[in-house]
């Protein structure tokens, strides 16, 4: 059976490398359930590699104490913030989330406004449940003027987002190419 051993993070300087350590990390996380590992191989990936999923999987250690981590929700938010910044839409669209209710006895308040900008982003990136929650936001008039056409948009978006997930994809048959669907 291969194995696979990082000594030091040193060996974490190869483009190709980022997202062999990030699932290096899922599989820490997963398989052997050990978080401490995962979180440490998730922070030294988003921190000395700038990789956005790892900086949202970190980032979600620190917002719950996961992984013998201290929580800490300004500190887990600021990474969740540089994957945003590298266009990861989940942690764009987990920002959103964490501004449209804030996070109890925390520093972290409802805002609309940037629960907005995130939802936005997101949007823009792809997240179907980000477009869905602008949809919502222009309809109810949060974090934005209230707007029924951009509303209906949003949510025309969300819906062809939607179809395009449930539409079939055409078939590969052995020695027969891809038959249409």
């Amino acid at each position: 059976m291969a194995s696979l051993v990082l000594t030091d993070s040193s060996q974490l300087t190869s483009d190709s490398q980022h997202l062999v350590c990030h699932l290096l990390g899922d599989y820490l996380e997963s398989i052997k359930r050990d978080f401490e590992k995962a979180g440490k191989m998730y922070k030294t990936n988003c921190d000395e590699l700038n990789f956005p999923r790892s900086c949202y999987k970190f980032g979600n250690y620190l917002v719950l104490g996961k992984g013998r981590q201290e929580e800490s929700h300004i500190g887990g938010l600021a990474l969740l913030e540089k994957g945003c910044e590298k266009d990861h839409a989940f942690c764009c669209y987990y920002i959103s989330g964490i501004f449209i209710s804030g996070i109890k006895d925390t520093p972290i308040q409802k805002d609309m406004d940037k629960a907005f900008k995130y939802s936005t982003k997101a949007c823009e990136l792809g997240s179907i449940h980000a477009c869905a929650n602008l949809s919502q936001m222009y309809s109810r008039g949060d974090g934005t003027p209230k707007n029924p056409e951009l509303a209906e948009r949003f949510k025309k978006k969300a819906i062809e987002m939607q179809d395009g997930l449930l539409k079939p994809s055409p078939t590969l048959t052995f020695q027969e190419g891809v038959k249409p669907v």
